[in-house]
C-alpha cells in the first residue's frame, strides 16, 4: 500500500505566504464584483410622457374624482391614494399615490444586463383650477429608484450582499398612467397614447 509522505514543516511554512497571496487576490476580486451594479444599470429609450395635464373639467369635479379614488383605496392595482391637503375656497387639493405592493412599474425600463429591475416611486399630485371649466393636474415622482438584487458573496462579512436601492430618473410612464386614469373617469377626449418601451 502506497503511503503519501507528509510534507515537512519547512515546506509548509514556505507555501503559507503564497497561499495568503492567493486568498488576498481572490478577496479583492470578489469584493470588486460585489461592488458592481450601479454602473451596470441601463434604461431603454422611449419618448417621455407628460406629467401635467389640463382637463376640460372644473376643479370641484376633478377633486371629487380624486376623492373617489381615495375611497376606493386602490387604482390600477398598484397605487393607494391618500388625501394630503385641501383648500376648497381656492379650488386646490393635493394627494399622494403610494405604491405599497412592491414595484410601481408594469413596463420594464431599467435593466441590469438583461435583468429587468424593480422600479419604485411614490407620487405627489396637485390639483388647481385654471378657470371655471378647466383644471390643471400635476404629478411628480418622489424618490424614484430601482432595486438591484443582491446575490454575491461578501468575503468580509461572510454573507450574501443585500439588494441595493439606486436613485434613477423618473420614467414618466406611471405619472401619465395616473393622468390617463383620471381622464378616463372624467370622460376627457383626445388624450395622447402612453409612450413606453416595447415589451
Amino acid at each position: 500500500m502506497a503511503i503519501t509522505p507528509i510534507k515537512s514543516a519547512q515546506n509548509s511554512n514556505t507555501s503559507f505566504p503564497n497561499r495568503m497571496k492567493v486568498i488576498t487576490m481572490l478577496s479583492v476580486v470578489i469584493s470588486l464584483a460585489g461592488q458592481a451594479g450601479e454602473g451596470d444599470v441601463t434604461a431603454r429609450p422611449f419618448k417621455p410622457n407628460p406629467t401635467d395635464y389640463v382637463f376640460d373639467s372644473s376643479a370641484p369635479k376633478v377633486i371629487s374624482t380624486f376623492d373617489q379614488l381615495v375611497r376606493e383605496k386602490i387604482v390600477l392595482g398598484r397605487f393607494v391614494f391618500i388625501s394630503h391637503e385641501r383648500d376648497s375656497a381656492a379650488a386646490i387639493a393635493k394627494y399622494k399615490a403610494i405604491s405599497i405592493f412592491g414595484k410601481a412599474n408594469v413596463h420594464d425600463v431599467y435593466f441590469q444586463g438583461k435583468l429587468p429591475l424593480w422600479y419604485v416611486a411614490n407620487y405627489d399630485i396637485s390639483v388647481s383650477q385654471v378657470n371655471l371649466s378647466q383644471c390643471l393636474v400635476k404629478i411628480r415622482a418622489m424618490n424614484a429608484a430601482v432595486i438591484v438584487p443582491g446575490h454575491r458573496f461578501n468575503v468580509h462579512t461572510l454573507k450574501f450582499d443585500q439588494g441595493k436601492r439606486i436613485n434613477v430618473t423618473a420614467t414618466t410612464i406611471e405619472e401619465y398612467e395616473l393622468l390617463l386614469e383620471i381622464g378616463r373617469r372624467l370622460g376627457q377626449m383626445n388624450m395622447s397614447a402612453l409612450c413606453c418601451p416595447i415589451d
